[in-house]
């Protein structure tokens, strides 16, 4: 396959006089390919036929669904046992083409919990560094700790000028 870079330089050896032969000679490519790009006018687009046959899977992507969204994590070489054990005839790959979306899906579901806040019963803190602060002219490290009470969204920081607290 050339690029647009390489289709140019046909097209430049082409309007310079050169024959089909000598330029596929030059960039080392068949006479043929040379031609049929100077026939076509571009670089030719190759475009997946439609299906002649009866799709496999048609059938058994209900099923794999189901079995996915009861269990997201299941082996794919598993879902295609279980799948052929119901007579599915397919392609150990044409089945994981049309189950990746839905693969995608289930492993990216955000789980989301209702978390209480009852009135001072929750405290999360955590240290932190503040660098480059100058006090009195001198660039200091401050280590902060910060703590947040989620009922109220209040939060409170004390200063401290070293790790040993």
């Amino acid at each position: 396959m050339i690029n647009m870079s390489e289709y140019k330089e046909i097209v430049k050896l082409r309007n310079i006089g050169k024959t089909h032969k000598e330029i596929a000679g030059q960039l080392n490519i068949s006479r043929k390919t040379v031609g049929r790009y100077l026939r076509t006018g571009g670089i030719p687009q190759y475009l997946r036929k439609a299906r002649t046959g009866e799709d496999p899977f048609m059938n058994y992507e209900q099923m794999a669904n189901e079995l996915l969204a009861k269990k997201p994590d299941m082996d794919m070489k598993d879902l295609f046992g279980r799948l052929r054990e119901r007579g599915y005839v397919g392609s150990y790959r044409t089945m994981c083409r049309r189950t990746e979306l839905l693969r995608q899906q289930l492993k990216c579901k955000p789980t989301y919990f209702e978390r209480t806040k009852v009135p001072g019963r929750i405290m999360e803190g955590d240290f932190t560094e503040l660098k480059g602060i100058k006090i009195g002219g001198q660039e200091r490290v401050v280590h902060l700790w910060v703590v947040v009470l989620p009922y109220s969204n209040r939060i409170f920081a004390t200063p401290f000028f070293s790790g040993n607290i």
